[in-house]
């Protein structure tokens, strides 16, 4: 049998092939930090275009982000999920109105 069969004559996965699965199942977290950021930008733009402010790229992506956290546990304490970009998008950008209207509430 060769060293690189196993049982029933299935081919094993080389060492080449095991280090390119390996890393990019590492590169995830990274590339999911990235989409969730641009997600984030989205939300925070669309968010202060509706509640009528202008703001720069740095706090757009902060409003986005914090929207997010907020309508992702909002929407999962009242039992709703996002499904796809589209619907996360939605769900952050709800999160981030909320989050500009208290702080216009707090000012």
């Amino acid at each position: 049998m060769s060293p690189c069969l196993m049982p029933l004559g299935v081919p094993c996965i080389s060492k080449l092939a095991r280090r390119s699965v390996s890393t990019a199942t590492d590169r995830r977290p990274a590339i999911s930090l990235i989409i969730f950021l641009v997600i984030g930008l989205i939300a925070g733009v669309l968010a202060s275009y509706l509640m009528g402010r202008k703001n720069d790229l740095l706090t757009n992506l902060l409003i986005g982000v914090v929207g997010a956290v907020v309508g992702g546990l909002l929407a999962g304490l009242i039992g709703l999920s996002a499904s796809g970009p589209i619907g996360e998008i939605i769900l952050a950008t709800g999160g981030a109105v909320l989050c500009i209207w208290v702080w216009q509430r707090m000012r």
